[in-house]
């Protein structure tokens, strides 16, 4: 059975439904250059949120994060593994190349305390929450003459 591949479709339902879902599509440039996307969770945990990114194989030195406009942007690099031309490979599934990710964040996050962290191949960025966030307060309403 073959499928019939339309890029056009999949742009056009992909600028149609990430909205709907919170997300920004990543531009037609940055997508072409990615070869793969990590697998993220993000979870909230107290006083912040945490995205927890699969980077196996990354070195730290060749990730960027960058926050522009509550949007939260991470891209790098898995190097490529040298081929060694005298070996008989069956087989070569491992991913390389460069990689994008990008998420809208809530309002509350605060853009200056954002840390990161790899550890085991697995990335930990840290989103502290301002602490206007943590504030309620009662909002009284007036009644216009």
């Amino acid at each position: 059975m073959s499928y019939c591949y339309k890029p056009s479709l999949i742009r056009e339902l992909q600028s149609e439904l990430f909205p709907l879902m919170g997300l920004h599509s990543p531009t037609q440039t940055q997508a072409m250059e990615s070869a793969w996307a990590p697998k993220v969770d993000i979870k909230e945990e107290g006083d912040e949120f945490v995205v927890y990114a699969d980077i196996p194989g990354v070195d730290p030195k060749d990730i960027e994060i960058k926050m522009e406009n509550n949007t939260l942007i991470v891209q790098g690099e898995k190097k490529t593994v040298k081929e060694e031309k005298e070996k008989n490979y069956y087989r070569m599934e491992r991913t390389a190349g460069k990689f994008y990710r990008q998420f809208t964040l809530p309002e509350t996050v605060d853009g200056n305390k954002i840390t990161a962290k790899s550890k085991h191949g697995v990335l930990a960025i840290h989103l502290p929450k301002t602490k206007e966030a943590n504030l309620q307060r009662k909002i009284e309403v007036k009644e216009v003459e």
